[in-house]
C-alpha cells in the first residue's frame, strides 16, 4: 500500500513538473513563438480581410495576461493601404487552450485610415471595395 502511494505521488509530481515546465517554456519564449508564426498570422489576417496584410514586427507575452503587439501593420488592396503604427490585442488566456480567441481589449495607436464617400457608400482604403462600410455589420 505504501509503495502504491509513493508511485502515485511520483506520477502526480512528474505530471505537475511537465505541465509547469511547458508553461514556463511558453512564457519565456512567447516572443520567439510569435515571430515563428508571423507568416501564418499574416496569411490568416489576409484571408479574413480579403486584402494583403503585413506586420513589421510582432511580440507576445503570456503572463500575467496574454498580449500580442504588432508594429507597423499594413492592410493593402488595389494600390491603397491602411496602416497602423501599433496594434495591441489583450486576450483571455484560458480560452486559448480551447482554441477560442476572446479579445478583451484592442488598442490602435496612430492609425492612418483613408475613407472614401461614393454614391454606393463609404469605403476604407486597403479593404476590398466590394463591401461598403455602411453595409458592414
Amino acid at each position: 500500500m505504501k509503495k502504491l502511494i509513493v508511485i502515485l505521488f511520483l506520477l502526480v509530481f512528474l505530471l505537475v513538473a511537465v505541465v509547469g515546465g511547458g508553461l514556463a517554456y511558453a512564457v519565456m519564449n512567447a516572443n520567439a513563438i510569435a515571430k515563428q508564426y508571423k507568416p501564418e498570422l499574416e496569411k490568416l489576417a489576409s484571408d479574413a480581410l480579403g486584402s494583403k496584410v503585413t506586420f513589421g514586427g510582432i511580440s507576445a507575452k503570456i503572463f500575467p495576461t496574454a498580449r500580442l503587439a504588432i508594429a507597423d501593420a499594413q492592410i493593402a488592396s488595389g494600390g491603397e493601404s491602411l496602416t497602423l503604427a501599433n496594434l495591441s490585442l489583450n486576450v483571455a488566456l484560458m480560452p486559448l487552450f480551447e482554441r477560442d480567441l476572446q479579445v478583451k481589449e484592442l488598442v490602435l495607436d496612430t492609425p492612418k485610415i483613408t475613407i472614401y464617400l461614393e454614391k454606393e457608400g463609404f469605403f476604407v482604403a486597403g479593404l476590398p471595395r466590394d463591401v461598403p462600410v455602411s453595409a458592414m455589420p
